[in-house]
């Protein structure tokens, strides 16, 4: 994996996945619909010493460098939201996305983070460990 150059390019992919997210799902796909999909974990490594403090790297097969998509889950920040089960509001909503893009050559680091609910979660907390999930990626990319 190569940390793409061109932070053009880096916000050309990310608005593309997530205007593909967009029109694709919206109105039409609630969360339980995605967990229901299935898709396996990419490989979980961790970018801090927290329970939540991970990630979940995918990268296709084939060698040479490959663009790189940081996912985010969303759920309104939160652990829980209503009787919906905590995986609807955590990185398993989006492993059907990343396996969507290492189909297409793109690696994904799908993050995990704390959320409100969760000891530490809320600010600053939540701010914390999304930015150092996604500042790992200088560790991640020479070995991957």
């Amino acid at each position: 994996m190569r940390i793409a150059k061109s932070h053009r390019l880096c916000r050309f992919v990310i608005m593309g996945v997530f205007l593909e997210s967009v029109i694709l799902h919206a109105q039409t796909t609630n969360p339980l619909d995605l967990l229901k999909e299935g898709a396996a974990p990419g490989e979980r490594i961790s970018y801090g010493s927290g329970d939540l403090q991970f990630g979940e790297l995918r990268v296709p097969a084939g060698t040479g460098g490959h663009p790189l998509a940081i996912l985010v889950h969303g759920g309104c920040w939160q652990a829980r939201i209503g009787k919906m089960p905590e995986a609807a509001t955590s990185l398993d909503l989006l492993r059907p996305m990343a396996a969507a893009l290492a189909g297409e050559g793109i690696a994904s680091w799908n993050v995990e983070y704390r959320r409100l609910g969760h000891p530490g979660g809320g600010w600053p907390g939540t701010f914390e460990d999304v930015g150092n999930a996604i500042d790992f990626v200088r560790t991640l990319a020479p070995k991957y």
